[in-house]
């Protein structure tokens, strides 16, 4: 159709192109000029969602940015604007423009799939299963600390048992005494 914005066309061939329960919603974001564009949310196929919402409980204790960021990329590609996906860092850095927009789209596409960022973490055990693992590794973290000292205080025990079984010296012979 002629009247139609090029935005506008891209959103009816992704929606065309979609299976009808693909496209579950959308989230409207602000570029930092202001200029609002909306954020398609697809569904994640159904293995797909499995394995996110089990890695998102990862995502959230990871420390490691490069596994981080390769989680956020992962659920943004089921994300699109004006047809165009954000699987790439170039792709988001250019569309979503700001970190906010990466949170607000990010959360909205967790959401829109069912994962609920805030329950997520909560089920299955999660805290305690946090907790065992930050015990075991308190424990052998300290043992690896406190093992060398207790090496050496048990060498330190063993010689002062050996000097205190040991006789005692006997006086050197002084000059001219008789023999």
């Amino acid at each position: 159709m002629p009247n139609q914005s090029r935005s506008e066309r891209a959103a009816a061939d992704l929606a065309k192109s979609a299976a009808p329960e693909a496209v579950a919603n959308a989230v409207t974001i602000h570029t930092n000029s202001g200029t609002p564009h909306q954020v398609l949310l697809s569904r994640f196929p159904a293995l797909e969602g499995y394995d996110l919402s089990r890695g998102y409980r990862d995502y959230v204790t990871s420390k490691d940015p490069t596994f981080r960021r390769a989680f956020v990329l992962k659920v943004l590609g089921y994300c699109s604007i004006e047809g165009e996906r954000l699987d790439t860092p170039e792709t988001v850095n250019r569309r979503l423009e700001n970190w906010r927009n990466v949170d607000t789209v990010f959360l909205a596409a967790l959401t829109s799939n069912d994962i609920d960022p805030e329950l997520e973490v909560t089920r299955n055990g999660y805290w305690l299963a946090a907790g065992e693992s930050l015990a075991a590794s308190f424990i052998a973290g300290s043992a690896r600390l406190i093992l060398p000292l207790m090496a050496s205080m048990q060498d330190a025990q063993a010689e002062e048992a050996e000097e205190a079984a040991a006789p005692p010296d006997s006086a050197p012979p002084q000059a001219g005494a008789a023999e």
